[in-house]
């Protein structure tokens, strides 16, 4: 059996454990508090980031990987296994699929084997990447032969869908999301936003007003989604420090839609949370 080598970057969301379970390295993004760089999710945890947000008089701001560190990773990786494969978080969004493509070029003008190395722009974020991540290394340790696990991957990746509600506008509004008109009539009237995922980009889907019956609200969207079948669809869970509504919604989908497990249950890590902000919950719903 062919060896291989999977890395994802830092806006995966992807855990520790995860990564080791499955052997997946980390090509980290950074997050900047104060002019101080760290490497999300290998310097700073999650839950690090989330005290030091509450904490920070100014948003953070993130920063992709530099080509220099993405050339020494994929170099020593195709030194050692056959095949390496990256999943890059949305092109639409981000320079990192980019500069992986940069590197390559580069590597392949110094002799290097780049037909071994895979460049997968997965055109989304969070828990999208990490579960295809997996996903794949599942295929490859049976015996899946790498082109036609990343074609799997592809038809993998685009069956779930994600239905973002943000707690508060503000830091959309700070990282250039929605501009500041937007966000005076949203507080003033305070609507929270339904967000997806659509071609690589972040967009609304739906406004939430008030209070009352919000996450009601919420989970009925999640109920009306086209992916969404009774008793038939996989779910992720992602929250970005929001306890109390993450139960709130757990004990909503569980009575509205009969969820009792999820594939994942994890957090949003520092790069989706310093665009989303705290209590942002995320749900992922995939039709088998």
């Amino acid at each position: 059996m062919s060896t291989y080598k999977i890395f994802v970057d830092s806006a995966s969301d992807i855990t520790a454990e995860q990564m080791e379970k499955y052997n997946i390295g980390l090509i980290p993004i950074k997050v900047i508090f104060d002019d101080t760089p760290y490497d999300a999710l290998k310097d700073i945890s999650t839950e690090t980031f989330y005290d030091m947000l509450a904490k920070s008089s100014e948003p953070p701001k993130t920063s992709q990987p530099s080509f220099d560190l993405m050339k020494d990773t994929f170099e020593k990786a195709l030194k050692e296994y056959d095949d390496v494969i990256f999943f890059a978080m949305s092109s639409a969004a981000s320079g990192t699929y980019s500069t992986a493509n940069l590197v390559r070029d580069m590597i392949d003008e110094e002799g290097g084997d780049v037909s071994r190395l895979h460049l997968f722009d997965t055109l989304n974020f969070s828990g999208f990447i990490s579960v295809t991540a997996m996903y794949t290394a599942d295929l490859l340790q049976k015996g899946t032969d790498v082109d036609t696990a990343l074609n799997m991957a592809r038809t993998y990746l685009e069956s779930w869908d994600v239905f973002f509600l943000v707690d508060t506008l503000e830091y959309l509004e700070k990282g250039g999301r929605i501009n500041k008109a937007s966000f005076i009539i949203g507080s003033l009237l305070d609507i929270k936003p339904v967000l997806t995922i659509r071609n690589g980009l972040v967009e609304n889907i739906d406004k939430i007003r008030g209070t009352k019956k919000l996450y009601e609200k919420y989970v009925s969207l999640v109920e009306k989604s086209p992916n969404y079948e009774r008793d038939n669809s996989d779910f992720m869970l992602f929250d970005a420090d929001a306890g109390e509504i993450k139960q709130t919604v757990k004990a909503l989908l569980k009575e509205r839609l009969g969820v009792e497990k999820y594939l994942v249950d994890s957090s949003l890590g520092p790069v989706i949370g310093t665009h989303t902000g705290p209590g942002t919950i995320a749900v992922f719903v995939r039709k088998k």
